[in-house]
């Protein structure tokens, strides 16, 4: 299960994304207590994990992404974008994560 070691510089070039690679769970726990938080999702392919930056905030935010923004060697052709999702006509995109604390 991916774990982040979380601290403000962390988030210094943005969000953090994760590839699942077909994990289910991934959890953020606390350097000084037992305490934590679980964030368990079926079928994304991806964890965006982000908290503001040079401000400093008290969250720290996890995401279920199902898709991404571009990456650096993107073509512009959204039909060969990382993570993209093909509906067929008249179909749904219907998914859910269940978050657990500790």
């Amino acid at each position: 299960m991916p774990t982040c070691s979380c601290t403000t510089s962390f988030f210094k070039n943005d969000a953090v994304i994760y590839e699942l690679n077909g994990r289910s769970a991934f959890s953020l726990r606390s350097d000084k207590t037992r305490h934590g938080v679980m964030l368990t999702v079926a079928d994304a392919p991806f964890m965006g994990v982000w908290s503001p930056y040079p401000k400093t905030g008290n969250f720290v935010c996890l995401e279920p992404w199902w898709g991404i923004a571009d990456t650096i060697d993107a073509t512009g052709d959204f039909t060969k974008k990382l993570g993209i999702n093909k509906l067929d006509p008249i179909t749904t995109f219907d998914h859910s994560y269940l978050i657990e604390i500790f």
